[in-house]
């Protein structure tokens, strides 16, 4: 997947997630089994805002051109992708959290996968991709 795509699924998905955790943090918290108290409020707005700066951000920088600006956003995504999953994998171990983390932790492995693979391409132009050499 070209890196422009990727970046605006990314961004659309950012932003939902920052909609739902804002409005229906309980019933995100509910699925994982977590007991929702006022720290999960705070919490979850909180991780909302992240999530909407991260939206906008990827957003903006759709259109990069840029081979190592391009590699410096997804190793960043990439690594809060993994230690995600990694956090998720010890929440649900440690019974804090139900099966339904499994979700969050598919839908983090799918995003740090896309960007691992996003960066054996290059554009070269709009219509075509290229991949590169490793």
């Amino acid at each position: 997947m070209p890196f422009k795509a990727l970046s605006i699924l990314t961004a659309a998905l950012c932003l939902v997630l920052a909609v739902v955790w804002f409005v229906l943090p309980d019933w995100i918290l509910a699925n994982w089994h977590v007991a929702y108290l006022e720290v999960g409020t705070l919490e979850s707005r909180r991780m909302a805002c992240l999530f909407l700066a991260l939206g906008v951000i990827l957003f903006g920088l759709r259109h990069l051109r840029s081979r190592e600006t391009q590699q410096a956003l997804g190793k960043g995504i990439i690594a809060a992708c993994a230690s995600l999953i990694v956090l998720g994998l010890y929440e649900r171990i440690s019974h804090h959290a139900g099966n339904g983390i499994f979700a969050a932790i598919g839908l983090e492995s799918a995003i740090c996968c896309a960007f691992l693979s996003v960066g054996r391409f290059s554009v070269r132009d709009d219509a075509k991709l290229v991949v590169q050499p490793r």
